[in-house]
């Protein structure tokens, strides 16, 4: 058996990441598998395996932070107490490699979606009456968080530059996001952006299905922002909805979102051309319908059913070595 321990930044982290490797200890658990550094530590302290999980750029950090991340993981890299990592993207894994991780040790295993909530797939025309959207207006979707630093500053620039194309902004996490959001578009004077607010997963996908074109916004800035952006979870249910996706070309995303087969990726950074590029996707229905196409392909391979699978067989490989 193995304990799982996966807390957010919360106070109970700390009591969490404490008492997780204790009781795993009592109870003898086989290993320890966790996506915070407290219980990893303690863990290993206890002389008890552990296995970490990662999405995020740890050892590439700033101010320091990478350089303590890339110091700690080459030195756990030799513990033979340290059973691997898994990353949720190459990207994340080849800068653990780097810092000193023995390449067998770190595994990619992406994140992925539940088919069922998926079902009853809906036409765009279905999607837009139960959301009660225009039937003929082009509309670009984007679900996600909305707080600063997500890039969807670049969102309303293009929809400042694209007034015939309805931007519907689905997420929040708070209230205070959506009124920052709804303030930009109010400044601005355009009435082309919906901000939806934050939905429940199970009311998200008639929104994917709505869409002419999902967008994650082209921006380099959440990859950059210490790294805390790595191939965002929107990727899968954008390949799951099965409609072109438009996409920065940045390092993160490109091992799964290839241009011109399941996805559009464009220059970050540069509302102008990214806006062009919306309109072509809107505009060219054959380049469209290839893309969804390929996009729904792709969708296919990554549920969480098969993310478990590959986990415990991940797990189950680092106990016998």
């Amino acid at each position: 058996p193995a304990v799982l321990i996966d807390v957010g930044w919360r106070p109970e982290k700390v009591t969490h990441g404490v008492a997780g490797p204790l009781y795993a200890a009592i109870k003898d658990y086989d290993l320890v598998y966790t996506r915070n550094l407290l219980p990893m530590l303690l863990a290993i302290y206890m002389k008890k395996p552990v296995v970490f999980e990662t999405y995020r750029l740890l050892t590439k950090e700033r101010h320091g932070a990478g350089r303590l991340f890339s110091t700690m993981f080459h030195h756990l890299g030799q513990n033979p107490l340290f059973l691997g990592l898994v990353t949720h993207s190459e990207l994340a894994r080849q800068a653990f490699i780097e810092s000193g991780i023995p390449e067998e040790k770190v595994m990619t295993i992406h994140n992925g979606i539940d088919p069922a909530m998926f079902e009853p797939r809906l036409t765009r025309q279905e999607a837009r009456k139960k959301l009660d959207l225009p039937k003929n207006r082009p509309i670009a979707v984007y679900t996600g968080h909305m707080s600063q630093g997500k890039g969807i500053d670049i969102l309303i620039e293009m929809a400042a530059r694209l007034p015939e194309v309805l931007f519907v902004l689905v997420g929040g996490p708070t209230e205070e996001d959506v009124r920052r959001v709804s303030a930009m578009v109010e400044e601005r004077g355009l009435d082309n952006v919906k901000p939806a607010g934050w939905v429940t997963p199970e009311q998200l996908p008639p929104y994917l299905y709505a869409a002419d074109v999902l967008v994650i916004p082209p921006s380099s800035e959440p990859l950059k922002r210490k790294g805390h952006t790595v191939l965002p979870i929107k990727v899968f249910s954008y390949l799951a909805a099965g409609r072109p996706i438009l996409a920065p070309d940045l390092p993160d995303t490109e091992e799964i979102l290839v241009h011109g087969t399941n996805s559009w990726r464009v220059a970050p950074d540069d509302p102008e051309n990214a806006s062009a590029e919306l309109k072509r996707l809107i505009s060219d229905t054959d380049l469209a319908d290839r893309l969804a196409k390929g996009a729904l392909r792709t969708g296919e391979q990554f549920t969480w059913r098969r993310r478990a699978e590959r986990l415990r067989d991940f797990m189950l490989w680092a106990l016998k070595q």
